[in-house]
């Protein structure tokens, strides 16, 4: 990504906004760049409508809750912030990227050597899948990762090794996304997308004990149409269900709804349910 792609930039540490690339910076000695130490949301707006943000908010402070964080900012100031960075980026569209750390202070492991927590936010391009991508559909594969579990899996935390080396692991062996599977056996989540199948009538989904509660897939839940009749179940499963699923999806912030075609060698044609299902949920964000 260019730095034309990066389009406004807040931070907490020095206390101002910036539109040049060049001054979009992270202290080298914040905990969440060297560490890990901190959480974040990924946020998408539409013209005048920022897509769940309450939802976004509230995870992001939930899952510093989690680890002893202390957000800096309020929600509503965090709120403003957000829309003089919209204005700025003078683009009808894009993502809103909050990073929260623990702060500066120092090298170390301990979070006690850090003097205050800092948040930074930035606005940056949104990236979209073309038609003739989201007609074809993706792959998917196994991953050989260990995934996270517990509390690792349900923060999102700045500590994404185990993710960006499963989308290595999807991008070098020629799949579009790897997702991993649990000791037991059960199938969990991608390197940052909500894996989903359609079973009958019914949409069924991992327990979030063990992965990301997704705020895409909550929304596209809460908005599937009662005339439709398509139940949520909320339960783990196997990969063999996986590969025998009526359908299989992938959600998430910046790609909607994508329909699974191939999972390992088993393939996908029929992906009409898919399609609806993305369709609904990018009319949800208008």
């Amino acid at each position: 990504m260019s730095s034309k792609s990066y389009f406004s930039f807040y931070s907490t540490y020095t206390d101002q906004t910036t539109t040049d690339p060049g001054r979009m910076v992270v202290p080298i000695d914040d905990h969440g760049f060297h560490r890990g130490d901190g959480v974040f949301e990924a946020i998408k707006w539409i013209g005048k409508k920022i897509w769940l943000l309450d939802s976004h908010l509230s995870r992001l402070e939930k899952s510093a809750e989690r680890i002893g964080l202390k957000l800096p900012c309020s929600q509503s100031e965090t709120r403003k912030k957000i829309d003089e960075l919209i204005t700025l980026s003078e683009s009808d569209r894009g993502l809103i990227r909050i990073f929260v750390t623990r702060g500066t202070g120092g090298f170390g492991v301990s979070p006690y050597e850090c003097t205050q927590p800092q948040m930074y936010i930035v606005t940056t391009e949104l990236k979209e899948w073309s038609s003739e991508s989201v007609m074809k559909g993706v792959s998917i594969r196994r991953s050989e990762i260990l995934p996270k579990q517990g509390l690792f899996a349900q923060v999102k935390s700045l500590n994404y090794l185990p993710n960006v080396l499963m989308k290595k692991e999807a991008i070098d062996s020629g799949f579009d996304f790897s997702f991993g599977v649990s000791p037991a056996g059960d199938v969990l989540e991608s390197s940052t997308e909500n894996l989903s199948i359609l079973k009958n009538r019914k949409l069924i989904t991992p327990l979030f004990d063990s992965i990301l509660r997704g705020t895409s897939l909550i929304r596209l839940i809460e908005i599937l149409p009662k005339e439709s009749g398509i139940q949520w179940e909320q339960r783990n499963f196997t990969y063999q269900e996986l590969v025998q699923a009526d359908d299989v999806f992938l959600v998430g912030t910046t790609i909607d709804v994508l329909p699974v075609t191939r999972i390992d060698n088993h393939l996908k044609t029929d992906i009409k349910r898919v399609l609806w299902l993305r369709e609904l949920l990018q009319k949800d964000q208008l």
